[in-house]
């Protein structure tokens, strides 16, 4: 193991025994889980929790503990990690991101893919909000849809959120990861077509980052069905909309300048009463790949800084993240 791996893995193993100095504000009952001496104290189960492959626990504990006839059995594993709270997986992965501290960057930002993949768990029919079956009377599969936010440059995960496949939604994992960032400075975002929003421009706006999101192109029912743009070939346009949701004779009359967001459509910082107007401006670039076949993007990176050329190499940089895992 070279010299960066074992630096990574000697912070994440003082990390996990600084939590398990002091497990209390990890565990359910604080005043019981693990206080007494056991084969499979917290910092073996969180250990454990962040190493474990594909095969089945009892095969995973064998592993871990030597092939020792004495190693904890699987149920002794369950009732330890049953003891733990999800919260404290989530502060081990932000504490470990956050130690990490030679940031690299791209003209001075921080480039940030956003991506999202679905992970197969344990079968359960009864919790229906994972359940999946392709056709009636066939064995079903469990989902949970993973939403992750990754450095580029330092390839390094620095957020993710899980939600439960029949209740996903790949913008407000966005939204909600942007909002939660630490990162003070200059980023960019760089995400697929999923993530194609109002709503998560503004965000991100609000946010002081910039982005490159993949968007519907042309002939579709997206973003860009309802602007005014080319309607074939490669361009780069600015468009400045204003958009709300009231429907008035004012708004009705200038599609060009008022862009009605419906009740159907998430945006957080619209009502109807005291923030009637929100203005937004972006660029759409459209531009022609190796096979020949447009790809469409929305940025709000300056044309002077960004032109077309080097928007549509950041982002066949988001490939990063693909094969990241």
């Amino acid at each position: 193991m070279n010299e960066y791996a074992n630096s990574l893995k000697e912070t994440l193993t003082s990390l996990i025994r600084e939590m398990a100095a002091a497990p209390a504000p990890y565990v359910k009952n604080p005043e019981k889980d693990f206080t007494r001496k056991k084969k499979l104290p917290f910092e073996t189960v969180m250990q454990l929790l962040i190493s474990m492959g594909g095969n089945s626990i009892y095969k995973e504990l064998l592993e871990s503990q030597g092939y020792n006839v004495n190693a904890a059995t699987t149920s002794a594993f369950v009732q330890q990690r049953n003891k733990i709270l999800p919260s404290a997986v989530e502060f081990l992965f932000h504490a470990f991101t956050q130690s990490y501290t030679d940031i690299k960057d791209y003209r001075g930002y921080q480039l940030l893919a956003v991506d999202g993949s679905d992970l197969h768990i344990a079968t359960d029919s009864a919790d229906t909000d994972t359940y999946f079956q392709s056709q009636p009377n066939t064995k079903g599969y469990n989902l949970l849809p993973l939403n992750a936010a990754y450095d580029l440059c330092n390839r390094l995960y620095v957020d993710a959120i899980v939600q439960p496949r029949r209740l996903c939604n790949e913008g407000r994992a966005l939204a909600a990861m942007v909002d939660r960032s630490p990162i003070k400075g200059k980023t960019i975002v760089i995400a697929d077509r999923g993530y194609e929003s109002y709503n998560n421009f503004a965000h991100l706006e609000r946010k002081g980052w910039n982005y490159v999101i993949r968007v519907k192109d042309l002939d579709s029912n997206g973003i860009l069905s309802g602007l005014r743009l080319p309607s074939s070939g490669e361009f780069d346009r600015d468009v400045h909309l204003t958009l709300t949701k009231k429907q008035t004779k004012e708004v009705k009359a200038n599609p060009g300048i008022y862009k009605f967001v419906p009740s159907t459509s998430t945006f957080d910082f619209l009502d109807l009463h005291e923030n009637l107007f929100y203005p937004i401006s972006f660029r759409v670039v459209r531009f022609v790949l190796p096979h020949g076949a447009y790809e469409t993007v929305i940025t709000n990176l300056s044309a002077a800084d960004f032109p077309p050329g080097e928007i549509m190499s950041m982002y066949n940089m988001r490939w990063g993240i693909g094969v990241s895992s």
